[in-house]
């Protein structure tokens, strides 16, 4: 029986500002700050007054060109990409990113689509002058009518019903199949859990710091107490 196959594709928002505009996108109120814009036509960053958009967003354009492998639906390999990118100054795109991966042939398949788009992008703006800034997009790959979110649910509780038993290996696996699935607090902190009662001080960090940055805030305070220098380091990199 043929598998009834879904691609659902989301455009994020921006979720910051890179470089010194993070900063004044948190703290200079009367700023303007205008996220960069997806318009599907090539050589865009060399026209940058373009009003006339080929798609209305990224999300149509992704809908229209990604492709779900037929080896990932054989094996029924589900769950969302999420890749972020900066979208420069002058329009282009540079240092991208899988922040949430669900296997090497989705992650590049995605990748490989988002980089397609270089040079369609009109760039952000603040106070009406060009600033590199950060974008996600994230794309779910599902088989027939999966619920991705509750497939995750299951998974985080098999995990631990298992780490019960100080089987930290087989529980990271699926854990990590359930981020994969599902990137929600819930599977992403109890990973985190996992990781470090395995030892794996460094992997929980990742994961502390992602939900930090997505705005958990008690993600911090395990930054702080466990993470030490290793914060300091991302935040000194962004200020470069």
């Amino acid at each position: 029986m043929k598998k009834i196959v879904s691609l659902l594709i989301v455009l994020a928002l921006a979720i910051c500002v890179s470089g010194q505009t993070t900063k004044i996108h948190r703290f200079l109120e009367n700023v303007d700050v205008t996220p960069p814009v997806f318009t599907g036509i090539e050589n865009t960053a060399d026209i940058l007054n373009e009003t006339s958009f080929k798609y209305s967003c990224c999300e149509d354009y992704l809908k229209k060109n990604i492709v779900y492998p037929q080896v990932a639906q054989d094996y029924y390999i589900q769950g969302k990409v999420v890749v972020e990118f900066t979208v420069k100054e002058n329009g282009y795109l540079d240092d991208f990113e899988v922040i949430n991966s669900v296997s090497e042939e989705l992650d590049e398949q995605v990748i490989q689509m988002v980089k397609s788009t270089d040079g369609m992008w009109k760039p952000g703006l603040n106070d009406n002058m060009p600033v590199a800034m950060k974008k996600q997009v994230q794309v779910r790959f599902s088989i027939g009518n999966a619920d991705h979110l509750r497939m995750a649910q299951k998974l985080c509780y098999k995990a631990t019903k298992v780490l019960n038993k100080d089987r930290y290996k087989r529980a990271l696996k699926l854990l990590d199949r359930a981020v994969a699935l599902y990137p929600h607090e819930g599977s992403i902190l109890q990973r985190s859990m996992a990781r470090y009662q395995a030892g794996d001080t460094s992997g929980a960090c990742e994961d502390w710091q992602r939900l930090k940055y997505s705005g958990i805030e008690y993600a911090r305070e395990y930054v702080a107490d466990f993470c030490g220098d290793e914060d300091v380091a991302l935040i000194q990199n962004d200020e470069e």
